[in-house]
């Protein structure tokens, strides 16, 4: 395969903020497919995924999870859910009394699913929602996503039918930092140091995977 010298750009780029960052490089990773041969989600897909998220963390945190289950049928987002995510949508409305219900969807909050936080986040950031995205460094505050989200009750539809993506270049510069991010992390655990700055590997982890998703690298959201 051909390497092109945006390719070449994208991969010094990324070397040069690891580096400014206090990362260790490994100039012989790979560079990331072109613009061209990525198989990207459309805006609509993203805007989709980013409500079948934001739902799940109502579901699982919002006192009354049955109306968000309620919600997202109304809406026609059910197709949208992952399998495993209908799994826990479905567990406001089974058929189990109220006390396992709320057992159930109160052992999910210290499940590594409250992570999807950070894949939201990602995701509202492809959308030209979030302006920022630096290192993996911090957890979000999940309260500030509501200001970019429909409110419980409203239409979705122009959240989906409006949304827009960032140019596809600027997409794929953050997929090109943090695949090369996760060999920084990995290779210094693997050599027992440490690195010079705080990164975390859960936020990395959903990061990528959101990332990965939105390129085509995986077919499936539960991939």
């Amino acid at each position: 395969m051909t390497v092109t010298k945006y390719q070449l750009l994208r991969k010094q780029r990324s070397e040069e903020k690891l580096l400014q960052s206090g990362l260790i490089v490994n100039p012989s990773f790979p560079v990331l497919p072109s613009e061209a041969d990525i198989q990207a989600r459309s805006a609509q897909d993203v805007a989709k995924r980013a409500l079948a998220l934001y739902n799940l963390l109502g579901v699982i945190f919002y006192e009354e999870p049955e109306k968000i289950v309620q919600w997202t049928i109304d809406e026609g987002l059910w197709d949208s859910l992952s399998p495993r995510e209908q799994e826990i949508f479905s567990i406001p409305t089974s058929g189990k009394d109220a006390g396992e219900k709320s057992w159930a969807l109160k052992a999910l909050r210290s499940n590594i699913l409250t992570w999807r936080v950070e894949a939201l986040w990602i995701l509202l950031w492809c959308l030209g929602k979030v302006d920022y995205l630096g290192l993996p460094q911090e957890k979000i505050d999940g309260s500030e996503i509501r200001e970019f989200m429909p409110a419980l009750g409203e239409s979705v539809h122009a959240f989906v039918t409006q949304a827009k993506l960032r140019p596809l270049s600027e997409i794929l510069d953050q997929i090109d930092i943090h695949y090369r991010v996760y060999w920084a992390m990995s290779e210094a655990e693997e050599e027992g140091k440490e690195l010079l700055i705080h990164l975390d590997s859960f936020i990395l982890y959903e990061r990528l995977h959101a990332l990965s998703w939105f390129a085509g690298f995986e077919e499936e959201w539960d991939d």
